[in-house]
Formats: structure tokens, C-alpha cells, sequence
């Protein structure tokens, strides 16, 4: 092994080496401050969110900002939201669930409409903040129930550690006490990064021969031969929590051409606050373990811009187009990570315990800047109404992932990464399908649903999951975890009541499911790009999610 790890050590994870004083997000992370999902008022929940060709609703304008300039009448609402998720995580057979629940405001805002009913013109300002995204989620996943161990091949264990990842992410050249010194409390060398820095720390690997490469696990046992060899873990467990939102506030204006043509543009303001706290662990034998702790807080903002029509060429026909810019955010995150390991000494033959490690190691409390550039956004709708008695729209929204692109202050390059962005991520497709269908004067029935892609290239294990990672993923800091994304949709229906001209209450249910993987660390690669051969490292399989989250939302709302 010591001969293939020469020839690969420290050359994957390269836009790690170099930041051992910067936490620097990746690929995946841009993708996770860049994707939407459906919310905010509850009538446009009910309808699947399928109104770039309607208008009509204060959440409409984020779908298309032409859709304020439909508005007769002034206008203000604020929706309340219960929402209840559940996370059910797969891992090697092994299945979990947790549930969280919480109340929200997914929707606010008003609407000033000018409209002058003689002629049919008119225009309108208004202001509406929705909910783009919601981060709030638990999982636990473990490899297997405590106290039983995997069999691969007749070996007992689990052919995976984190200790081998970062000593193969460790230059071979790179010395340890040119990044570690314990005489001065730790010393935090711009060439070491930091999961090279806390795992020497913790002890999760060793230097070779004259204090450098190559890095090896620290969990080497005796195989009563006189030599040694690497044991994998028994057990490995991955926790983690989420909290947090993407909030999108419209600042809109409209006009309204003979009530054939309505014409909007908008100014969005974004605002971004999420908190991350994840646990990773492995248990060995001899009760030996390792452990990987990771908070990480983003807050930030920023702004884009978008603009967009409907045209209404027949009394029932309605035909929407918009077009959104990428937002540019400007974002902070805080950091801090620990790690901890319990190691036991055996003489040669394996059968004598010489001596019980213990060490453990910690990231300062730290914090960097960065940039996000999200992906343009373009949609397109079809709407025909049927009087006012009924309508149905269908929207089509498409979204290229491939052009996000991050940013790092100063001299830190995020070349590695956006290149991996464009080879990774493509379009996102998304459909919406809507209805409303009037009963009484007063009471509207509703129902929708959308669908929307993977945003992921297909092959390499990117659309499909089977085994380990095949396609290396560049993530940064001392946070190894990633998630990909598949599939997700919505369903859903519920009631419109007008109480008066003025006052009108709108209700909706609905179920938004989405699946995603995650790894607990990445697939490494050679120089040039391809997957390290199995043999001589294996990655885990990836958790499966589930994500189910039952939304309730009550709309009020006052027209003046």
C-alpha cells in the first residue's frame, strides 16, 4: 500500500493545501446557497406555484415580476405556515427517521396598483418577501447496530476511515512540524490545510520515515505475523443538523398596457442565514474511536435582478415569460471544528495491550469571506382561463447549475472549484401545473404540483447511486460531508374564502419530497482527475434521504 500511496499522496483536495488559515466553501456548497424550492403565499403553494402566465398573487412576482402589474386593486397579505419534516436515512441497510417541526411566515407583502378601469392601463409598486428555501432538517445514520460488524470479503469491519482520507490528502513532502509544532501550542502553516492540521492533532495519522510522507492511519493493529496492517471501523455514524432559510425580498414595478400586456421588472434583494453542526465518528476495535465535530454559520445577502411579460391575446389566453439574472452574494462564514481519537498500542504479537492514546485537537473559532454567484433563471408559462369560473396554468422553469461560480477574497484561487462546478452540475428542469376551480361566489377550490430534475451531469455516480463515490467532489476546511441532489416534487390543494371585496382568507396543504445522498467524504483522484483504484482506497456508500416535508399555510389577505 505504502508504494501506491507515494505515487497518489497529496494530490487530490488541492484547493485544500494552501488555506490553512481560510474555511473556503465548494461545489456543493454554491449548489446549497443557490437552489430553490416552493413557498410563500398559500394560494400559490395550493396551485403547484404555476403562475408566470396568472399574476394575480403577491408570490406570483417571484415567479414573474409582470405578475404585480395584473393587480386592479391595491393589495396586502401575510401568510402563516406549520410545517412538519421528516428525514428517513439509509445507510448500508440500515434505516433511521427524525421529524421536525416548526412555524413559519413564508409570505409578506403589498401591492399599490394605479389601474384606470376606462382605458385599462395602469401601473402598480409593490413589495413581497417569500421564502425561497428552508434548511431545517436532522438525520442520524449509522453503518450497522452496535456491537456486530460487517463481513467484506471474510474481513470484519467496514473497508472505509476518515483517517485514511486525510492522510491521503496530505502532500508527501509536507513535514509535520512545518505545520504542527506542540512545544507552542500548534503551529498553522499556510501549506497544511486544515483537515491535515486537526487530524496529525487528534491523531488521526502518522508521518512515514524522517517526519513526512507518506501519511498513514493511526488505527494499524498487529496480525500476530510481526507486521501491521490496517483494520477498518466496526461502526461509523454520521449526525447532523441544519437549520436556517434563504429569504427573497421583490421590490417591483408594473404596468399594465390595455389589460393585453403587462410588462414588470424587479430589484431582489436576498438574504441568506444557515447554521450546520455535524458529528462523525468511527468505532474500532479494542475500544478504540475517532470523532469529527463541525459548526458552521453563513449569514449574507444580495442582490439580482429580473424582468418579464404577459400577454394576453385572447380573453382566455395567457402566455408568460421571465427572465432572472444570478444573484450576487456576498457571504461570511463562521467556523470551528474538534476532533478526538482513542488509539491501543499492542505488542507484536496482538494479544498484549502496551499502552492506551488518547488525543484530541481543535480549529481556532474563525471566520472568511467569500462570493456566490447563483445560476440565471428562465421560465416560461400557459395559462387559460375560463371566465371566472375556472383556470389552469402549466409553467416550465429551467435553471444552469453549470454557471454558479464562487469567489475568495484575495489570492485564494477558486479555479479547482468552479471547474468542477461546470463538469459536475448541468440544467435543472422544472414543470408546475395549476388549477382553480370557483364553486360559490365565494369559495374556490385549488390543486397543483410541480416536478423539477436532478440539476447533476448523468454518469460517475452523479444520477446514480450504486456502491461508493465515483466521481471526486471537491469540498474544503475540516467539513467532508456533501450532499448531492436528485428529485424533487410537490403536491398539494386548498380553498380560497372571500369573506367580502376586501377581506379574503386562503388555506393550503401540501407535500414537498425530496431525495438526496450524502457522503461522509469524498472519492479522492489522481493528477489527472480520475478516481483512485479501489484497492487502494475505498470511499462509503452514500446515505440515502428522504426528505418529506407536510406544509399548512393560511393566507390573509385585505384588498383596498
Amino acid at each position: 500500500m505504502n508504494g501506491l500511496l507515494k505515487m497518489y499522496l497529496g494530490i487530490v483536495a488541492c484547493s485544500l493545501v494552501g488555506v490553512g488559515s481560510v474555511y473556503a466553501q465548494s461545489e456543493t456548497d454554491a449548489f446549497s446557497l443557490s437552489r430553490t424550492e416552493i413557498d410563500g403565499s398559500a394560494r400559490f403553494q395550493a396551485m403547484g406555484g404555476a403562475f408566470a402566465a396568472l399574476g394575480g398573487d403577491l408570490s406570483s412576482i417571484s415567479q414573474n415580476p409582470a405578475g404585480g402589474a395584473v393587480f386592479h386593486r391595491s393589495e396586502m397579505a401575510m401568510s402563516f405556515g406549520f410545517s412538519n419534516r421528516s428525514t428517513t436515512a439509509s445507510w448500508y441497510n440500515q434505516e433511521s427517521k427524525q421529524s421536525l417541526s416548526n412555524v413559519k411566515i413564508p409570505q409578506i407583502g403589498f401591492i399599490s396598483s394605479y389601474y384606470n378601469p376606462t382605458t385599462g392601463n395602469g401601473f402598480s409598486f409593490g413589495i413581497s418577501r417569500n421564502r425561497v428555501v428552508s434548511y431545517d432538517r436532522d438525520f442520524e445514520a449509522e453503518t450497522n447496530p452496535k456491537g456486530t460488524l460487517l463481513d467484506y470479503n471474510g474481513v470484519k469491519g467496514i473497508p472505509f476511515s476518515i483517517a485514511d482520507y486525510t492522510a491521503m490528502i496530505t502532500p508527501d513532502d509536507l513535514r509535520y512540524d512545518s505545520f504542527y509544532d506542540p512545544q507552542k501550542g500548534g503551529l498553522y502553516d499556510a501549506n497544511a490545510s486544515w483537515m491535515t492540521i486537526l487530524g496529525y492533532e487528534a491523531g488521526f495519522i502518522n508521518p512515514g520515515a524522517g517526519g513526512a510522507g507518506p501519511y498513514t492511519t493511526n488505527f494499524y493493529y498487529p496480525d500476530g505475523s510481526g507486521s501491521k496492517v490496517p483494520f477498518g471501523p466496526k461502526r461509523a455514524t454520521l449526525r447532523m443538523q441544519e437549520r436556517g432559510a434563504v429569504n427573497a425580498y421583490d421590490f417591483n414595478l408594473g404596468y399594465n398596457w390595455g389589460d393585453r400586456c403587462y410588462l414588470g421588472a424587479s430589484l431582489k434583494y436576498t438574504s441568506v442565514e444557515r447554521q450546520l453542526a455535524s458529528t462523525y465518528g468511527e468505532d474500532f476495535s479494542y475500544d478504540d474511536y475517532l470523532q469529527l465535530y463541525n459548526e458552521l454559520a453563513t449569514t449574507g445577502s444580495g442582490f439580482g435582478l429580473s424582468i418579464g411579460a404577459i400577454l394576453r391575446p385572447t380573453d382566455g389566453l395567457r402566455i408568460g415569460l421571465a427572465f432572472h439574472s444570478p444573484t450576487w452574494l456576498s457571504l461570511v462564514d463562521r467556523y470551528y471544528a474538534t476532533a478526538r481519537t482513542r488509539y491501543t498500542s499492542l505488542t507484536d504479537d496482538g494479544k498484549t495491550i502496551k499502552k492506551v492514546y488518547n488525543f484530541k485537537g481543535k480549529t481556532p473559532k474563525g471566520s472568511n469571506s467569500y462570493f456566490v454567484t447563483t445560476p440565471s433563471r428562465f421560465v416560461v408559462g400557459l395559462a387559460y382561463t375560463f371566465g371566472n369560473r375556472a383556470l389552469i396554468s402549466v409553467d416550465y422553469d429551467l435553471m444552469p447549475y453549470s454557471m454558479m461560480r464562487l469567489k475568495f477574497p484575495g489570492s485564494v484561487s477558486a479555479g479547482s472549484d468552479n471547474r468542477a462546478i461546470e463538469s459536475h452540475y448541468g440544467w435543472q428542469h422544472t414543470v408546475r401545473v395549476g388549477g382553480e376551480l370557483r364553486i360559490l361566489p365565494s369559495l374556490s377550490l385549488r390543486l397543483g404540483g410541480a416536478y423539477s430534475t436532478t440539476p447533476m451531469k448523468p454518469g460517475n455516480g452523479l444520477t446514480s447511486f450504486e456502491g461508493s463515490s465515483q466521481t471526486p467532489m471537491l469540498v474544503a476546511g475540516t467539513l467532508p460531508h456533501y450532499t448531492i441532489q436528485k428529485t424533487q416534487w410537490i403536491f398539494g390543494g386548498g380553498f380560497g374564502y372571500r369573506f367580502s371585496k376586501a377581506f379574503y382568507i386562503d388555506a393550503s396543504l401540501v407535500r414537498a419530497q425530496n431525495n438526496s445522498y450524502v457522503y461522509a467524504f469524498p472519492a479522492l483522484a489522481d493528477r489527472s482527475g480520475a478516481p483512485l483504484k479501489k484497492d487502494v482506497f475505498a470511499t462509503p456508500n452514500a446515505i440515502k434521504l428522504s426528505n418529506s416535508n407536510i406544509r399548512a399555510t393560511i393566507t390573509f389577505g385585505y384588498k383596498f
